[in-house]
């Protein structure tokens, strides 16, 4: 039996429900904890779309503050900083959300270097951030959470590990800004779980190297989503 204008307007919508929910659901699966909905953001989503390859760049980053021999280069196999200082300098890049931080972001991506690598979520300054840091200096204490407020650092967690120089870790940062969790995981197992109601919001993504001739390398799967 034909179903009637009215009706037919009523089975469209349910199905673009059911088809809603059921993209929910399935992003949901690929993210810890179901943070994120279908009105998520995607920067880099080459987990997520598996046509493509690499980076799915969503702007030109900003160079924050490299320095005189800083260099970095952008290809579908990764993001790379270096420098070639005789001594230890900082060389970074971010990215300007379109929109603000309010509920959660999370940042997925295999991690290596031979001195020190992070992430950080910003403000866009170096005064106000969360980061998760590989520290090979350290030898046994390699791998830490921190934040810093108006320029003065605290580490939130670390651990007592000795991690490899130029070896991919798969690390994920998870921050629900509504409820003041950070999460993180190194190669699948939860490592930090931290609550800190310090930020409540930020808008930049921060790739940074430190250290002196060397370099930071950041690989896919490469993942950054936000509320």
């Amino acid at each position: 039996m034909a179903l009637n204008p009215t009706e037919l307007a009523k089975a469209i919508k349910k199905l673009e429900t059911e088809i809603a929910e059921g993209v929910k659901v399935n992003l949901g699966s690929n993210w810890k904890n179901n943070y994120f909905t279908q009105n998520a953001r995607f920067l880099f989503a080459n987990v997520i779309d598996t046509s493509q390859l690499g980076f799915k760049a969503l702007g030109t980053p900003d160079v924050e503050n490299l320095s005189a021999s800083g260099q970095y280069y952008i290809s579908v196999d990764e993001l790379k900083i270096w420098n070639s200082e005789s001594s230890n300098a900082t060389d970074s890049l971010h990215f300007k959300l379109p929109s603000p931080i309010t509920k959660h972001v999370y940042v997925k991506c295999k991690m290596a270097t031979d001195y020190e690598c992070n992430i950080k979520f910003t403000d866009g300054t170096e005064d106000n951030w969360y980061r998760v840091v590989i520290y090979l200096p350290n030898s046994s204490n390699d791998f830490h959470l921190q934040k810093c407020v108006n320029g003065s650092i605290t580490t939130l967690a670390s651990e007592g590990v000795d991690l490899s120089a130029r070896t991919d870790y798969l690390i994920e940062f998870l921050w629900d800004a509504e409820n003041g969790i950070l999460k993180v995981w190194r190669d699948g197992s939860l490592i930090f779980n931290v609550q800190d109601t310090e930020f409540n919001t930020f808008d930049y993504i921060n790739f940074v190297y430190y250290g002196a001739g060397g370099y930071a390398r950041y690989r896919p799967p490469i993942i950054i989503t936000w509320e």
